[in-house]
């Protein structure tokens, strides 16, 4: 994989971190979440006349990918449910790199070996790590478990995304198709959950959520072209990079704790990305 995918891919991450960061301040994740989708949905369908539509051939997996979505979501709020953000988020975010290897193997024949593995496995192991920094007594056997169900859901549309984009003859039109479409699933379940007191959230979110809009936007939209270019568990295992930038911006900005399991964390990371650059 080229300087300049591993580069663009890196930013991707830090945008990724800093929406996770305004999610993660957030005092109402679920409302301050729909809002951002909503706001990404808007900014898409206002490109949409000027990008036009993907070919017909990426539709097929836009309905794919957009099931993983609403399955990510679903599997999150319940791990939420179960355990905390400092346990839920690592061990889905650092096994998901793992299973995109796996399944991309399956689906595409890319098949990873060597160095490229090694990288893959380092940085998925050490973002995967930060979850136990707390201890025994923090697990939960039914947090971990829906935890791991994420983590699936997160290899399921990444793949379907990268293999949809590769087949749409514009990864722009994709994006926008995607971002659209994933507007409405947390409107639904928030509508749902909170039917007085939906609207009124969505208001009161409405400046974060754009600003959180804007960023996931450019960070997962710049996730799938690289994923046109470069192999699909590379790029997934630099985005999950974004763990441990949300872990620094928290510490820097938040005055969240850093702590020594972050900064070992945080050296395996930048170990497995320089193993990775060898690798390339």
């Amino acid at each position: 994989m080229s300087v300049t995918v591993t580069g663009i891919v890196l930013i991707a991450a830090l945008m990724h971190a800093l929406w996770n960061a305004l999610l993660k301040s957030s005092t109402d994740r679920l409302t301050e979440l729909a809002t951002l989708n909503l706001a990404a949905g808007v900014v898409a369908f206002l490109a949409l006349p000027f990008v036009g539509l993907p070919s017909k051939e990426s539709w097929p997996f836009l309905a794919v990918t957009l099931a993983f979505h609403c399955g990510y979501y679903l599997f999150l709020l319940r791990s939420y449910a179960q355990g905390g953000l400092s346990l839920v988020y690592p061990i889905a975010r650092g096994a998901s790199p793992i299973l995109v290897a796996a399944l991309s193997a399956v689906v595409a024949g890319e098949r990873i070996e060597g160095f490229q593995a090694a990288g893959v496995f380092l940085i998925a192991a050490s973002i995967a790590s930060l979850a136990f920094a707390g201890g025994r007594k923090q697990l939960s056997s039914k947090a971990v478990l829906f935890s791991l169900g994420t983590s699936v859901m997160i290899a399921g549309y990444t793949v379907t995304d990268g293999s949809g984009a590769r087949v749409s003859g514009s990864v722009i039109s994709y994006v926008a198709c995607l971002f659209v479409m994933n507007a409405f699933p947390l409107l639904v379940v928030l509508s749902i959950l909170r039917p007085r007191e939906g609207l009124r959230g969505l208001r009161r979110h409405w400046k974060t959520g754009t600003l959180g809009g804007f960023l996931s936007v450019g960070a997962y939209g710049l996730v799938i072209w690289a994923m046109t270019e470069g192999p699909m568990a590379l790029v997934s295992a630099l985005r999950e990079t974004s763990v441990v930038l949300a872990a620094v911006i928290g510490a820097t900005f938040l005055q969240e704790p850093f702590g020594r399991a972050r900064v070992l964390a945080s050296v395996g990371v930048a170990a497995g990305v320089f193993v990775l650059r060898l690798a390339s």
